[in-house]
């Protein structure tokens, strides 16, 4: 799984990272059942304080993305049709959302080479 992040971005580094890991799912990247990286490991391999992604963690289980296992860790969720049929219709904003924060990142990375 790969994930970008832009620290610069108007959009907070949590969000991205949900938008990201909703996007991973639904493009079968992440396949239902298989477990995420822990807390620690995502934080320490983005360069990102643990919290952010807890709180990323915390909000797809309570979208209903993935669950949290206790002592385990944290997997995605096998989708029921009625899910992936929300989650579709989801898909077009999570691709307006990559989509708006490729354009800053893009923005910024043009503001840096013009100085």
């Amino acid at each position: 799984m790969q994930i970008w992040l832009s620290k610069d971005s108007d959009v907070s580094i949590r969000e991205q990272l949900t938008a990201q890991i909703k996007l991973a799912i639904l493009s079968q990247d992440l396949k239902p059942g298989q477990k995420l990286p822990s807390t620690r490991e995502l934080a320490r391999r983005l360069k990102i304080h643990s919290n952010t992604v807890s709180a990323a963690y915390r909000e797809l289980t309570e979208l209903g993305w993935v669950e949290m296992r206790a002592g385990s860790g944290v997997y995605v969720r096998k989708f029921n049709r009625e899910v992936e049929l929300e989650a579709q219709l989801d898909l077009d904003n999570l691709i307006v959302e990559f989509l708006q924060v490729a354009r800053r990142i893009r923005r910024v990375r043009d503001a840096i080479e013009a100085e």
